[in-house]
């Protein structure tokens, strides 16, 4: 709006010239002064509000230091963190509160039109925060899907974020370390008092969770993941420094990390008391806390009975539209038999080398077609890598870890080759497209390379918004002319019901009540996954209450933002130009991008009038 205001103002002004030689009228100098002076203000309100912001995301991230080297941001790498102590609730509550207040103060009308988008997302941002100090999450501090221990062990082997690059980078982690073995003390303080307020972990996931800690221990600690580091260690490195450092690593293994994860692992065997039931809604205030988690996973005010009934019509749909590709495949059985058939062993790696190869020989077919679907590029590439042994069990088929925004880590798109934890052959094309391009590396990395954005906007993230980007990348497969294969369009239809049937057993699990084999059966009944994918899934379901509520919400919104879109825009619309528009603010929830891709579709109308 600031640049926009100048040229009136120019224009006026070498109109009024030739009078102003003449004579001094009020009418001609005063429109010119109240549009500087209102130009002025709204330089200032932009600055205040991207000090303000900018203020915010500094103090969160020296308050949550953990994940700052997964931002690019290295200065707190010796650091862990607190998370667990009332100290640390208290100051992330009043974090919240001090700059949602200092944010509403200003004039939203004043800011130009991308800083309104970014005031409307930290404000949003803000009260769903605060909203979640409700709940006593503190005395659930991880599963065996989210968890800081897990994350911990990762950054350890030096193959993430976490760099080992100078000696400083060395000690730092050592330091680091101890603030490890600090949170896992914290973690079952917290877990105690859990009990004595019957907040608790189920038992089916403190069993999956157990044999995790265990694995991260080893007899000898060069063994160990968190050696390799030592192993890999730079050549630039005087040898006084690696003998000292290497002699560091052995007594931290041996005497502080080690310790630390039997800790934890012998608590939930012989002292943690978990709860017989899975559903949130058995918790005190679960069916709160669950519609919370609903909310700040979909982006959206959906019920939870809402939620099930649309997931119900959409596996009706996909099962019709399945029932037609079986026919189209030439397959003479029933669909449960066609189900059956697609888990056959021949459709299965059995080489992991192979299987990443045909993941690599797809991305080029893939890098091929996108200049005609997407205006925008990332700048970053990305590298393709089978999922760890330690987590295989328990990572899912596949998922994607972000780069660095100035490109010097590229992303990382994870296959799991687990013969019983990998997708089918068939399933290739569709996890490609989801996790890798033009899913999740595209929607990351270009909000990461976001100029003159804040930086919270850069660093947001909203389930419903990248998880449904991910399902929405999927779709196109067919568009650019992917997918050709019959039985890669059935992985894509297999997919799809996968996030349909999502719906109906996260619902049912915590507001249903269901039981984990009913979840099970439901979706063995839907579907060709197999029986290690749905055992799987199910447990993530019932460890991430509401996360997989996000992916078919998200897609369905940016899919009918699409058609509404085309509709209204006919022959003029540009569906490079519409991605463009869903990605260059970076990650939204779904009621601010609807608000934003309805005014960019009426701006395009109005610039064909």
């Amino acid at each position: 709006m600031f640049k926009k205001s100048l040229l009136p103002l120019a224009v006026a002004a070498a109109i009024s010239a030739p009078l102003l030689l003449t004579a001094c009228s009020s009418s001609t100098e005063e429109p010119a002064q109240l549009t500087t002076a209102q130009a002025s203000q709204e330089q200032q309100v932009a600055q205040q509000f991207r000090t303000t912001v900018d203020a915010y995301f500094n103090k969160n991230v020296a308050l949550n230091p953990f994940t700052a080297p997964m931002l690019g941001i290295y200065t707190y790498n010796d650091q862990f963190g607190d998370y667990l102590s009332d100290d640390y609730l208290t100051a992330q509550k009043q974090l919240e509160q001090t700059y949602l207040d200092k944010v509403e103060q200003l004039d939203r009308a004043a800011l130009p039109h991308d800083l309104q988008i970014a005031y409307d997302q930290f404000i949003y941002d803000r009260k769903m925060a605060l909203r979640g100090f409700e709940f006593p999450s503190q005395y659930l501090p991880f599963n065996q899907f989210y968890s800081r221990a897990n994350t911990f062990a990762e950054l350890g082997t030096g193959t993430y974020a976490q760099p080992f690059k100078t000696v400083k980078d060395y000690e730092d982690f050592l330091k680091k370390s101890d603030g490890f073995a600090h949170w896992v003390d914290q973690s079952i303080q917290r877990m105690r008092e859990g009990m004595k307020h019957d907040v608790v972990l189920p038992q089916v996931l403190v069993n999956m969770v157990i044999p995790q800690l265990e694995g991260y221990v080893t007899a000898d600690p060069e063994k160990s993941g968190f050696w390799k580091p030592v192993s890999h260690m730079p050549e630039t490195f005087s040898a006084e420094d690696r003998e000292r450092l290497s002699v560091a690593y052995r007594e931290k293994i041996t005497q502080v990390i080690d310790p630390a994860y039997t800790r934890l692992a012998d608590f939930l065997k012989q002292e943690y008391k978990p709860r017989t039931t899975v559903a949130y809604g058995e918790l005190p205030n679960g069916d709160a806390w669950y519609q919370y988690l609903a909310d700040v996973n979909t982006t959206t005010t959906l019920s939870a009975e809402e939620i099930h009934d649309i997931g119900k019509k959409e596996v009706a749909r996909i099962l019709s539209e399945m029932e037609q590709a079986k026919t189209d495949y030439g397959f003479k059985g029933s669909l449960k038999e066609f189900f059956t058939y697609l888990k056959g062993d021949q459709f299965y790696w059995k080489d992991p080398k192979q299987q990443v190869a045909d993941y690599e020989a797809y991305k080029a077919q893939v890098d091929a077609v996108l200049p005609e679907y997407f205006h925008r590029m990332p700048k970053a590439d990305y590298v393709i890598k089978p999922v760890p042994k330690a987590t295989e069990n328990s990572a899912g088929v596949g998922y994607y870890n972000e780069g660095t925004p100035d490109g010097s880590r590229p992303g990382m798109f994870f296959v799991n080759t687990g013969r019983d934890y990998q997708l089918p052959m068939w399933n290739k094309e569709t996890l490609f497209l989801h996790e890798a391009a033009p899913g999740h590396h595209f929607q990351v990395s270009i909000k990461q390379e976001l100029e003159n954005a804040p930086k919270f906007q850069i660093y947001s993230d909203y389930t419903a918004y990248s998880e449904g980007w991910g399902v929405y990348a999927e779709s196109l497969g067919r568009m650019m002319g992917l997918e050709q294969d019959p039985l890669q369009y059935f992985g894509k239809l297999n997919e799809e019901m996968l996030r349909a049937m999502r719906l109906v057993v996260d619902t049912g699990l915590h507001h249903y009540d269901w039981s984990l084999e009913q979840a099970e059966q439901y979706m063995r009944d839907n579907s060709a996954l197999g029986d290690g994918d749905i055992h799987t899934e199910v447990r993530r379901y019932a460890a991430i209450a509401g996360q997989a509520l996000s992916y078919k919400i998200g897609q369905l919104t940016i899919t009918r933002l699409r058609e509404s879109s085309q509709q209204a825009l006919g022959d003029q619309f540009d569906i490079r130009y519409f991605h463009d528009e869903v990605l260059d603010s970076g990650a939204l929830p779904m009621t601010i991008l609807e608000a934003k891709l309805n005014n960019w579709t009426q701006e395009q109308l109005n610039n064909q009038g």
